[in-house]
């Protein structure tokens, strides 16, 4: 059992980490959109905006998840 959950988090941790070095690969067009205070939608389109988003302070992103919307 103690193997299984080893490779259970082997398994996660990996994952995690594919966003962090390859965020232009995980940061795809139906995965973050951004809509602005005006309303408008806008698709992030460099690395730079996604670590800029990184950079924002405390009330400045919210998040929406579309599963739990649906079934929630």
């Amino acid at each position: 059992m103690k193997r299984l959950l080893d490779i259970a988090l082997a398994v996660l941790v990996t994952v995690g980490w594919w966003g962090v070095v390859y965020p232009h690969l995980s940061m795809i067009e139906d995965t973050c959109r951004v809509i602005c205070e005006s309303g408008e939608v806008r698709i992030l389109e460099s690395v730079d905006e996604y670590f800029d988003m990184l950079q924002a302070e405390p009330g400045e992103i919210s998040i929406k998840i579309r599963l739990l919307e649906r079934h929630g």
